[in-house]
């Protein structure tokens, strides 16, 4: 039970990032992601498998760069000419 209390204090916050969204959010997104990568390569050490952590943070640091740069950094809008179906402008 206190397992489930300590969970939904931690989740209350993130509720409110998904609310917020933007940049936020996706640093959220990305902490949770470093951690979980953190967790993944720590379960592999317990079975004597030593994985590469280094090239893995690297290359997980640069898709959230990309993610971050498609998302943030292109036009959102883009203006296109307006036709009615009947031909007026």
């Amino acid at each position: 039970m206190k397992t489930r209390i300590i969970s939904s204090l931690i989740m209350v916050p993130l509720l409110g990032l998904v609310f917020l969204g933007g940049v936020p959010l996706f640093v959220a997104v990305a902490v949770i992601s470093l951690i979980a990568m953190h967790e993944f390569y720590k379960g592999f050490e317990h079975m004597d498998i030593h994985p590469m952590r280094i090239p893995g943070y690297v290359f997980g640091a640069i898709l959230l760069g990309v993610i971050f740069l498609f998302l943030f950094r292109t036009p959102t809008r883009q203006s296109f000419p307006r036709a009615c179906c009947c031909g007026c402008s």
